[in-house]
């Protein structure tokens, strides 16, 4: 359907926000490695996922599966699959090919502590990154998927750094 919308499937970005930040990620391993997406009956689409916005998210399936088996993680998960299980090993799944990510949080997003360690993982594994935490610690206002609201000075200026970051890749 690339023709019907208009689209074109070698310049791809996948941008999500919160769980939606987590499904990008891990989409962008299925997407980039034959054999974990194998763990998932999948095959590679044929799109060029070019980069990645990942704002307010978890990333680290395997330690958030380990530590929180309640709430958002059960649904996700189901309560039957273990903790070990291979799919949830998002990070041992990422190689050369993953994507560059743009990753954002604020400061007062309770899962701030995800993004972090998501751009020094993908950056100790030579993918390009770009990393930001918006707001202050004052600013109540500055949280979860904050960039949401378009009328923030904060929103915009995260938006403006994904876009700025997103045109290096296309």
């Amino acid at each position: 359907n690339a023709k019907r919308y208009y689209l074109d499937p070698e310049r791809i970005i996948l941008v999500g926000d919160s769980a939606g930040a987590q499904l990008a990620s891990q989409y962008a391993a299925i997407h980039t490695n034959p054999e974990y997406a194998s763990l998932f009956g999948l095959k590679r689409d044929k799109v060029t996922i070019k980069c990645l916005g990942l704002n307010c998210g978890v990333y680290d399936m395997g330690k958030r599966g380990a530590e929180k088996r309640k709430g958002l993680v059960l649904d996700y998960l189901g309560k039957d699959i273990p903790t070990n299980d291979p799919r949830l090993d998002v990070f041992g799944a990422v190689t050369k090919a993953y994507p560059p990510a743009y990753i954002t949080t604020a400061y007062n997003d309770h899962l701030r502590d995800d993004a972090e360690p998501m751009f020094r993982f993908l950056t100790g594994k030579g993918i390009p990154c770009g990393w930001k935490c918006y707001g202050t610690p004052a600013q109540k206002d500055i949280g979860h998927v904050f960039h949401v609201n378009i009328l923030k000075p904060e929103a915009i200026a995260c938006n403006d750094d994904a876009a700025t970051f997103f045109r290096k890749y296309l």
